[in-house]
């Protein structure tokens, strides 16, 4: 299936695919089209969005466009309008000479405007972390809160000190205080629940951790049957053990989740806190547009099948590689990429001693779904440095995440996933195990708020309070075509922006005069650069994660940290030594990019240098520095390593 989107005054979508292999009389292609949205409710009950319970009723149902001859390899919809992301499902019915029923789905936009702003993320965050990660919680909170998040920190004790029912007792509060929270991001070791009796892999049966369970928000869990009280705590369950009963979901999921867990990998190289402030710098280097990826994906495994359909016509036939993850992303990066991977996160060759370069992983085979071990396969692509945002199991279920073509965030496509047996399965055939269909186990490990595209945001953000007002001043992003500019204020770093450009500033303009800001009290700005995204399934308006200035009470003016000169460091092979990081005594340093030939290990919140055994020569990082507001533009170390 290949897609081609003309944007425009005539806009269309041309679909073309090979021929069918089957007898004339038996073959017949169905093109089907719905506006893309978030309006899926469950067949037979109600879903909780938006502060309201929907209906079925209320979901926006495939319609078919076309129902074509044997012969045809395409068909040109032009009965599209601008300003709208739509969604196809192209299918083919299971026919009488044993040929499967096939389906693929895709999206497409055309022209879509800007949309800047997406409710409340509940911050959910191991409160152990809370002191030894200050710096880099307030970081994650303005990367969200720049993303057009507003952003609620819930604390929890690690687990296992709190029962799972009590944190899920404090998040249902917490969204009838807020309607608008909209997901969980589960930071640290959070209290893990798990529920039923069931072996997805196809090997022994047992409960499985589930961070479903959180999401659903008005759900009946009960802790009441008898499974087996044999095997431990992996594989026992019985009557008020605290494991829940459901194998499968009792009603469907109302909010996204994802879990970023890195406790107990006995397999990683580093600490805990050490691996959490890797990934929280990783997804700010992506999400601020600092990390170019190639825009491609990696296919392996016959299991993955249904996912490959959705990813083919998202990335085109020309960046689909087909290859296992090891060797191949050792040295070359995709944006996505699949297989059935090996099962042992402990593995040197395929991921204690390699990179994994890419992503958005779906990383499909035995036992990885339960995935609380400390070598557990999933969990060690999150614990890379520079690589490994999110990871899914995959296949069993199929995921489907193509709306993340559109600007749909991983959890906001991992919601849809997992609630499709609630909602009519508007997603099939489901793989070859459509029946495990809404089950306990199919979690997203990493932050649920991320995308599949992202913007780069204005570059030297300041501003000064003047005698007319407010002046915000910045300069433009080096990459992009950018359509404008949007400014908003709040007296709260992390909740609470409004938008005080009633529409969006020209791409030429580089100031703001904002006239109703307060006299006194702290202010907070967000600068945000709207680029005209171009992909392969079209156009779409797409905002920048925010650049930050603020005014404390009696300040006049507020600049980000500027890097000094950098001089290159000397370090000897083998030694560990810590960065002399220009700046760094003042400020807090977010590493954009890890050395290749070395590790960086963290000492009292100050980069430590390792070099690779046997290395020696140049080798390079790149980081901001950060003040608790601003970053400063990204700047490159030279680390020299001679030979002992």
């Amino acid at each position: 299936m290949d897609v081609q989107v003309e944007t425009g005054a005539q806009p269309s979508v041309h679909l073309s695919w090979s021929r069918q292999r089957a007898a004339a009389s038996e073959l017949q292609v169905t093109v089907y089209r719905r506006e893309l949205g978030v309006k899926s409710a469950i067949w037979y009950r109600n879903i909780l969005q938006d502060g309201r319970l929907r209906s079925f009723a209320e979901m926006t149902l495939f319609e078919p466009v076309a129902v074509l001859p044997p012969s045809a390899t395409g068909f040109t919809d032009t009965q599209v309008e601008r300003g709208k992301h739509y969604e196809y499902r192209v299918h083919r019915p299971e026919l009488a000479n044993r040929y499967n029923e096939a389906a693929t789905y895709f999206v497409v936009s055309l022209d879509v405007p800007v949309v800047d702003q997406h409710g409340t993320i509940l911050l959910v965050v191991d409160e152990t972390l809370v002191e030894d990660l200050a710096d880099d919680l307030r970081l994650l909170e303005l990367d969200l809160a720049g993303d057009g998040w507003s952003v609620t920190r819930l604390l929890t004790p690690r687990h296992p000190q709190q029962d799972p029912q009590d944190l899920h007792r404090a998040i249902r509060e917490a969204v009838r205080a807020d309607p608008e929270i909209q997901g969980l991001y589960l930071f640290g070791h959070v209290p893990v629940a798990r529920s039923g009796f069931l072996a997805p892999d196809g090997h022994q049966n047992g409960p499985h951790e589930t961070d479903l369970y959180y999401a659903d928000l008005t759900g009946a869990w009960t802790d009441l049957q008898f499974f087996s009280d044999s095997g431990g705590e992996s594989r026992s369950n019985v009557p008020r053990d605290g494991r829940f009963d459901h194998s499968s979901l009792p009603k469907a999921i109302d909010v996204m989740v994802g879990r970023v867990d890195l406790s107990r990998l006995s397999a990683a190289r580093k600490s805990e806190l050490e691996l959490l402030r890797d990934y929280v710098h990783k997804a700010h280097a992506w999400r601020n547009g600092d990390r170019q990826v190639p825009y491609r994906v990696l296919l392996n495994s016959s299991h993955l099948f249904q996912e490959h359909t959705w990813a083919r016509a998202m990335f085109g036939k020309d960046r689909v590689m087909e290859a296992a993850f090891q060797p191949e992303l050792n040295t070359e990066a995709y944006l996505w990429a699949m297989d059935f991977g090996h099962w042992d996160g402990g593995s040197e060759e395929h991921y204690v001693g390699v990179q994994n370069r890419a992503q958005f992983f779906l990383n499909f085979g035995s036992g990885k779904q339960k995935w609380m071990g400390g070598k557990n396969a999933m969990r060690m692509l999150l614990a890379q440095p520079d690589w490994g945002l999110t990871v899914g199991w995959g296949a069993r279920p199929a995921w489907h995440m193509h709306q993340m073509a559109a600007g749909w965030t991983v959890g906001q496509s991992h919601l849809r996933t997992v609630n499709n047996a609630f909602n009519g399965r508007e997603f099939y055939p489901g793989g070859r195990y459509a029946h495990l269909e809404s089950q306990v186990h199919i979690n997203l490990m990493g932050d649920p708020t991320l995308r599949l595209h992202v913007a780069a945001p204005p570059k030297v953000p300041a501003v000064v309070r003047g005698s007319e007002g407010v002046v915000l001043s910045w300069e433009a992003p080096d990459e992009g075509v950018i359509e404008g500019y949007l400014v908003y204020r709040s007296d709260h770093p992390v909740s609470g922006y409004q938008r005080i450009t009633e529409s969006m500033l020209e791409p030429d303009v580089r100031s703001y005069l904002d006239v109703s800001a307060a006299a006194a009290g702290p202010l907070y700005y967000q600068i945000r650069a709207v680029h005209r995204n171009e992909t392969r399934s079209g156009v779409y308006q797409l905002a920048s994660r925010a650049a930050y200035v603020w005014l404390a009470e009696q300040a006049v003016e507020y600049r980000p940290p500027v890097v000094p000169p950098a001089v290159e460091q000397q370090v000897v092979a083998g030694e560990s030594v810590v960065l002399q990081v220009p700046g760094a005594s003042d400020h807090h340093v977010v590493i954009l990019q890890h050395p290749e030939q070395g590790q960086i290990r963290w000492e009292k919140g100050m980069p430590v240098y390792v070099s690779e055994p046997g290395f020696s020569g140049s080798d390079t990082l790149v980081y901001r520095l950060f003040d608790g507001v601003g970053l400063s533009e990204p700047s490159l170390l030279i680390v020299q390593v001679s030979a002992n």
